[in-house]
């Protein structure tokens, strides 16, 4: 996760508590922004060929998941 990013990272060392706050404000509304967009970016991976095994390494969703994503846009095609 994003956050855990700018602890483990030590980026907030030598901020203000204003700055680092002001920081992980930023993070959190652009981790926000690519999850308004996941399962937009799931389906088109696995439309262009990305097996549903590679976007679990490389999001870190479940395969259940994954599966969902893909079967409520199977769904929705089929109009159910």
């Amino acid at each position: 996760m994003v956050l855990r990013s700018v602890y483990r990272s030590g980026y907030h060392m030598g901020m203000t508590e204003a700055e680092r706050v002001r920081t992980l404000r930023h993070e959190l509304a652009r981790w926000g922004r690519l999850h308004k967009r996941r399962d937009a970016l799931v389906l088109e991976a696995l439309a262009a060929g990305i097996s549903r095994e590679s976007v679990h390494i490389l999001t870190g969703l479940g395969r259940t998941t994954i599966d969902r994503i893909a079967k409520s846009k199977q769904q929705e095609e089929q109009g159910q």
